[in-house]
């Protein structure tokens, strides 16, 4: 039980070390950070960084006041994620050249669906993307890890306060 303790605290640091870059992408891109690239190894700007190490401790220390805290966070940030993703998306449209609702498919097809990130990369396809999609939430999927959160829950309002608890 301890090596699979060890082995499972492991494997959550790495994805919270990936989930905080990604944050740290979303909050880079606003504010002109120079991001790793694909084939970057090592972190390429000190802005980088300081993005990277503000965001981890401000997650380090919402997680250290436990699962109560943890859910007051979502229970305040969860609402309003999905709209943020919304207004990403419809921002960035005109960086990619939809000035019209019309301009979209043509746009969509020549600059979005083409699978190719990057020039001089090589093109993504739907396999590429599912299996990275299905080995990136391996852990949780296989190891079923999402569920070692109710281990240390005292009950299910824990970890899913009311309302969105079934009680």
């Amino acid at each position: 039980m301890k090596s699979y303790n060890l082995v499972n605290g492991v494997m959550f640091c790495f994805l919270a070390g990936s989930m905080i870059a990604v944050s740290a992408t979303a909050i880079g891109i606003p504010f002109g950070l120079e991001m790793p690239s694909l084939s970057d190894m090592l972190p390429n700007s000190f802005g980088w960084i300081v993005t990277v190490f503000i965001i981890g401790s401000f997650t380090t220390v919402v997680a250290m006041f436990g699962y109560q805290q943890v859910s007051k966070f979502a229970n305040i940030a969860a609402p309003w994620m999905i709209l943020i993703f919304f207004a990403a998306a419809i921002a960035v449209l005109p960086r990619l050249g939809v000035n019209s609702l019309s301009d979209f498919w043509t746009v969509a097809n020549e600059k979005i669906w083409s699978g190719i990130p990057l020039p001089g990369q090589s093109q993504f396809t739907f396999w590429h993307v599912m299996f990275f999609g299905w080995f990136v939430n391996m852990a949780m999927h296989i190891g079923m890890s999402d569920l070692s959160i109710f281990r240390y829950a005292k009950n299910g309002n824990t970890v899913f306060p009311l309302p969105l608890a079934c009680t």
